[in-house]
């Protein structure tokens, strides 16, 4: 099986990273580690926007909701039911975050309770930009270190353990949330993805391909199956 990581190009298109920065200009951040739990409290040396600021952020946490379900491969593979309000972390040279792991449920008064299936990680600035300060995964198969350009993004299971490495000059900030997905086993959602995109294949050349329509009867029928709500 395959990781359930997904690197999201240009998530943002740049209307959209215009109207972010201009957003970003207005807010202030502060010491990011009040909102880590457990163990990530004691690693955690960032700055975050504070959640006095909410009433300005909510333009931010719209044009990334409006990102997310327009991205016909998120939509797709991923299957997101509820995704959190934005964190919005900026890191100064010396900052860094420790090794940790996202907590299993996080709630939110909008939102209610979300099971963490994945983290995604929206880069705001162009990885030329600073030195350090990369997103670092432990896979089985080794550790896997992150840094995309402004607008893309890091889609992964927020069970694994990660860190971001020390900036040794510049800053990085960046775009955090959370999404429960409507299938919580990861094999059971790749194989739901990889059916429908054989019988969209299927339905395109053929409309009335009676290979297509059992497709889609056995992908509802699935669905119906394992999906959670």
């Amino acid at each position: 099986m395959e990781h359930d990581i997904h690197i999201i190009q240009n998530l943002l298109n740049e209307r959209e990273l215009s109207m972010v920065t201009m957003v970003l200009s207005q807010l202030s951040f502060r010491d990011g580690s009040g909102t880590a739990s457990d163990a990530a409290r004691a690693v955690k040396n960032n700055l975050q926007v504070p959640k006095s600021e909410d009433h300005l952020k909510q333009q931010i946490d719209g044009i990334v909701l409006q990102a997310l379900s327009s991205n016909s491969y998120v939509q797709n593979n991923l299957l997101p039911y509820k995704v959190l309000p934005c964190l919005i972390s900026k890191y100064e040279a010396g900052m860094y975050y420790g090794k940790h792991v996202d907590s299993p449920l996080m709630a939110d008064p909008m939102v209610g309770i979300v099971r963490t299936d994945l983290a995604m990680t929206l880069f705001l600035t162009d990885a030329s930009d600073y030195e350090g300060g990369e997103l670092c995964l432990e896979l089985k198969e080794g550790e896997r270190q992150i840094k995309l350009n402004r607008g893309s993004a890091i889609i992964y299971p927020a069970s694994v353990l990660h860190r971001v490495n020390t900036i040794n000059s510049g800053q990085r900030i960046a775009i955090i949330t959370w999404m429960q997905c409507l299938i919580a086993d990861i094999e059971k959602r790749q194989l739901v993805a990889q059916l429908k995109t054989i019988q969209a294949q299927l339905e395109a050349l053929d409309p009335k391909s009676t290979e297509a329509l059992s497709l889609l009867q056995v992908y509802s029928n699935l669905m119906k199956m394992w999906v959670e709500l």
